[in-house]
């Protein structure tokens, strides 16, 4: 779908004719998450933008005030069980702002999705 962080987003018009069979939302931003409703609920949701945190400390993980979304650390890498859905946040390979990347290496994740 279009970039959900910068608004451009239609969850009504993604979901367009769409039947019963599992659906894997792409979206920039997990914020897309605070977006879905009762009948625009994927089954997965896969999302970057978060960087992980970018920069992480020993123990303390991502700092909380470089996190580039609205659930901070409570959202910002791997796999979450929400109410309805699902959603896995990659760490991604770049970074956005201070070209630096600290106790956080860049990651390509392959997932192995079962019915």
């Amino acid at each position: 779908m279009d970039d959900n962080d910068t608004g451009f987003h239609d969850l009504e018009k993604t979901f367009k004719n769409t039947g019963d069979e599992p659906k894997i939302l792409l979206a920039h931003s997990p914020d897309i998450v605070d977006d879905l409703d009762k009948k625009n609920i994927p089954d997965l949701i896969l999302s970057g933008h978060a960087h992980c945190g970018q920069i992480r400390l020993p123990v303390i993980g991502a700092l909380p005030f470089i996190i580039p979304t609205k659930h901070g650390k409570s959202m910002n890498r791997h796999l979450y069980n929400l109410e309805n859905t699902k959603i896995f946040v990659t760490c991604g390979v770049g970074e956005v702002g201070t070209r630096a990347r600290l106790f956080n290496p860049p990651e390509v994740v392959v997932l192995k999705i079962n019915d």
